[in-house]
């Protein structure tokens, strides 16, 4: 029998828990290093969360705007067009989870500023309310800021991660400086 003790926490964790620990604003070298080669290790726990980044997405365009699916459908095609423009397909892995993160984070920081916009045109909403909601738009703003200048600071080190996927299921992975 296993160990309790001894468990490893899964790859997705683990790679949130590396993730926490680099500074958003000026990653080291040695940090983006360690998220890459966690990726490196555990391509198939990535493509899982390369697909929970996008479905991310697509829930909080749902959840956000659920009464208008003319509305829907164009931030979701807005969402692939900003991918296109940040160079998604020909990004490394990391890139883009940043660039879904980047997609997410300026889907919030709309909610949350059309919710501060209705709060302020409505009668009789208390000052506090308003600090509340006002300080999560600057948060928001501030996640989507730090999400820009992290994508900014990995493309700036250069540090790529390129998957190719052989025909008879073999994988190739190719870290490159």
């Amino acid at each position: 029998m296993e160990n309790e003790t001894n468990k490893q926490p899964p790859p997705a964790t683990k790679l949130m828990e590396i993730f926490k620990k680099v500074d958003k604003e000026y990653p080291t070298e040695q940090e983006l290093k360690e998220v890459q080669q966690h990726l490196t290790e555990n391509t198939t726990e990535f493509l899982a969360l390369q697909k929970l980044s996008q479905n991310l997405i697509s829930n909080q365009i749902k959840k956000t705007f659920s009464t208008s699916e003319e509305l829907r459908d164009d931030l979701a095609k807005g969402a692939e067009a900003l991918r296109h423009e940040l160079g998604y397909k020909s990004s490394s892995t990391i890139e883009q989870l940043l660039i879904d993160e980047i997609i997410l984070e300026s889907l919030r920081l709309h909610q949350i500023q059309l919710f501060l916009s209705e709060l302020t045109t409505r009668p009789g909403t208390q000052l506090l309310t308003l600090k509340k909601v006002s300080d999560l738009a600057s948060a928001a703003q501030s996640r989507f800021n730090k999400a820009v200048q992290m994508l900014t600071q990995v493309r700036k080190a250069g540090i790529k991660l390129q998957i190719n996927i052989a025909t008879a299921g073999g994988k190739q992975i190719n870290l490159q400086k």
